[in-house]
């Protein structure tokens, strides 16, 4: 990339923050599906938090979100994500003895995943903008 930023990322990492901070409301819930889908495009989290975290920070910074909070989203989207990573999934089968039986397993915890992501995402959305969980998040 020809042009950087002064933070040393690309300049559209900015671009990109900037066009996502203008719904305060949906960012800390869309940082889960950051995390979930970096986790799903490189199975790393640290390969994903060198993808996004620019992106969250400056996105934070933006709205007035805790970056650490934003962070702490991402990483618990990720988690969510490993759910049905094909890697997890085979080590689980094989670990129980259920090798072929792949598909029924990620079949059977997608749901789940998804269904995790969305209340990791409420919780998130709470602690960033509702008022008694607002104290507990470091800033």
């Amino acid at each position: 990339m020809a042009s950087v930023a002064a933070q040393g990322q690309p300049k559209h990492f900015a671009s990109s923050a900037h066009s996502v901070a203008w719904v305060p409301a949906l960012l800390a819930a869309f940082d889960t599906l950051l995390g979930r889908l970096g986790i799903a495009l490189t199975s790393s989290d640290t390969s994903s938090s060198i993808l996004f975290d620019s992106l969250q920070r400056i996105s934070a910074e933006q709205v007035g979100i805790s970056a650490n909070l934003m962070a702490a989203a991402k990483r618990c989207g990720g988690v969510m994500a490993k759910m049905i990573d094909a890697q997890s999934v085979v080590v689980g089968s094989t670990a129980t003895e259920r090798d072929g039986h792949g598909s029924n397993i990620s079949r059977y915890v997608f749901f789940h995943s998804i269904a995790l992501t969305a209340l990791a995402g409420i919780m998130v959305t709470l602690q960033a903008y509702g008022f008694p969980f607002t104290h507990l998040v470091l800033q």
